[in-house]
């Protein structure tokens, strides 16, 4: 899986910690940041249509590949301030667990790989095709496997650009944690 880290709030955070008043000005910005995207990932999943009945005219078996790009990272409307404590360079923040912004699979990231038609038989037409393609949709999106290694890798990205962040505007000692 492809990841990348991408930040949609990140003039408001820098902004926000490189002001006078860095923690007010941190905690009330952090907020206002809306959603703090920390990895989008690419998912490849390869299914196919099958039908056996007339079998007797031969195949009809086509494959297809389809790629969706998953979003997530940190909603920080959820954030709350009151779980930010500061004390001199040490500080101790609780963000909001990372969750999956999107899912998108767009017509051109879906493509034939395999066809076996038999000589007899019609090709498959668009509706279904178009049924294959929403189940492949649904699949993708209920896979606890896919999303769990989506939202482990958003936490340890929100992770390091926080620390990162903070170490900048002159925080040593510095706990991240994620709401349960």
């Amino acid at each position: 899986m492809k990841k990348t880290t991408f930040i949609l709030a990140l003039p408001l955070l820098l902004a926000a910690c490189s002001s006078n008043n860095a923690d007010a000005d941190f905690q009330k910005q952090l907020k206002q940041a809306a959603e703090l995207g920390t990895v989008e990932g690419k998912i490849n999943k390869v299914f196919a249509l099958n039908d056996e009945d007339y079998s007797w005219l031969g195949n009809r078996t086509e494959i297809y590949e389809c790629k969706a790009t998953v979003k997530a990272g940190i909603d920080m409307d959820k954030f709350n301030s009151e779980k930010v404590n500061t004390d001199g360079d040490k500080i101790t923040i609780e963000l909001p667990e990372p969750e999956i912004f999107s899912y998108n699979i767009t017509p051109d990231e879906i493509r034939e790989i395999f066809s076996d038609i038999g000589t007899l038989r019609s090709n498959f037409s668009e509706k279904e095709r178009e049924d294959v393609f929403q189940a492949a949709e649904v699949e993708i999106k209920g896979d606890e496997d896919i999303r769990n290694s989506i939202l482990k890798e958003a936490k340890e990205s929100a992770k390091t650009f926080f620390e990162v962040l903070l170490r900048q505007n002159g925080y040593n000692t510095i706990n991240i944690n994620f709401e349960n």
